[in-house]
């Protein structure tokens, strides 16, 4: 039996790589390396991280809540603020920034809380010993 030739990673393929995990990173933590990150606020990237706040908003679930609701694309980011150029660009780019999810998911939950996919608690619960600043 030969052994297997194990092929090894290229210094592209591995910086490619670096690079796409950095920025998976941060779209999970988009506070990662701020200087002003606390605790607190480290626990509330971790919370929408962990419940999947942002990577469960894709082009086929804005359609779907906007479905549910009985509202077109547009009048769904109206209802968010959101501008309907910033939506379209959104839809065609199948990522949306965090502060439309956090939103998106709110709306969802209130509305579907019963349909099985919705996250229970979209907003985290303050740490019993949250301060303003960390020492």
């Amino acid at each position: 039996m030969r052994p297997r030739k194990v092929k090894e990673e290229s210094d592209k393929e591995l910086a490619a790589r670096t690079k796409i995990e950095k920025a998976k990173a941060a779209a999970l933590f988009p506070n990662m390396e701020s200087n002003e990150t606390t605790s607190t606020s480290l626990f509330f990237d971790i919370h929408y991280a962990e419940s999947g706040v942002i990577s469960r908003w894709t082009p086929d679930r804005y359609k779907r809540l906007c479905v549910f609701l009985s509202l077109t694309e547009s009048e769904l980011a109206s209802l968010i603020c959101l501008p309907h150029s910033t939506m379209r660009k959104y839809m065609s780019q199948q990522q949306f920034a965090g502060p439309c999810c956090l939103l998106l998911t709110i709306i969802e939950h209130r509305f579907k809380a019963h349909h099985g996919d919705t996250i229970k608690e979209p907003l985290p619960k303050f740490p019993a010993n949250a301060q303003p600043r960390d020492p």
